[in-house]
């Protein structure tokens, strides 16, 4: 079955259920989950697989650069994950030595997560990986297209709904 036949199923099956449904807005939604997912499976699979390391990972490692040590509560709530995961995810990239636990002087149980060295590293290398699978994802829309495709995405982000 080829996508554009999964999508035409996936129409019919939601007029049936949701007669009134607004096809453009669900085949929005449905779009921008599927391009995501291909794109997340892409980067996992040509960098961060062979980096033996997860997307999450490359997240929290991220975050952290961007915003330099900061505790476990402020990397969920920068990079959309939970603090659970954020927790396991820390562990594993402690073990990795890529990144450290040092305690909060503001917090007396809390810590504060930076970027080792490796670590820092590791982020700048994932970083021009990441950029040449992006560059590949856009190289087939013309120039205007791909920067009407970021502001688009950018409104839809930062939009109060």
């Amino acid at each position: 079955m080829s996508p554009q036949e999964y999508d035409e199923l996936a129409r019919d099956a939601v007029r049936q259920v949701v007669p009134s449904a607004d096809l453009e807005a669900m085949a929005f939604g449905f779009g921008l989950v599927r391009v995501a997912n291909r794109f997340q499976q892409d980067v996992e699979a040509h960098i961060m697989r062979p980096a033996g390391l997860t997307y999450a990972a490359f997240r929290v490692m991220f975050c952290i650069r961007i915003v330099g040590p900061v505790p476990p509560k402020e990397i969920a709530r920068h990079s959309n994950v939970s603090q659970a995961t954020i927790s396991s995810v820390v562990n594993t990239l402690e073990r990795r030595k890529l990144v450290t636990r040092t305690p909060s002087t503001d917090d007396g149980r809390g810590v504060i997560v930076g970027l080792t060295h490796i670590g820092e590293t590791t982020v700048t290398q994932l970083l021009h990986g990441i950029n040449e699978r992006e560059s590949r994802w856009l190289a087939a829309l013309p120039a205007d297209e791909r920067s009407r495709l970021v502001r688009t995405l950018r409104s839809l982000l930062h939009r109060e709904l």
